[in-house]
């Protein structure tokens, strides 16, 4: 079994690759990006669960995604 896959395995069930929640990730991106227009920078971004969920909730944010993943960037890019 390679890294991706025990990755998957150990974050399935969880909205972002971390063990929160919705409301705890919404609260966390609300402090974070408080006035909606930050730069924000995204290393071993996976997926980009973490950028795509500050986006929606803040469209004028910048954001970048660093990953060395192939398969977690094209899914980032979908």
């Amino acid at each position: 079994m390679n890294r991706e896959q025990i990755s998957g395995i150990a974050h399935a069930g969880h909205p972002i690759k971390a063990p929160l929640d919705d409301d705890s990730v919404r609260g966390l991106l609300g402090h974070g990006a408080p006035r909606g227009d930050e730069r924000l920078l995204d290393l071993g971004c996976g997926s980009a669960e973490w950028l795509l969920r500050a986006l929606a909730a803040h469209p004028g944010l910048h954001a970048e995604g660093v990953d060395v993943s192939e398969q977690a960037l094209e899914l980032a890019r979908r």
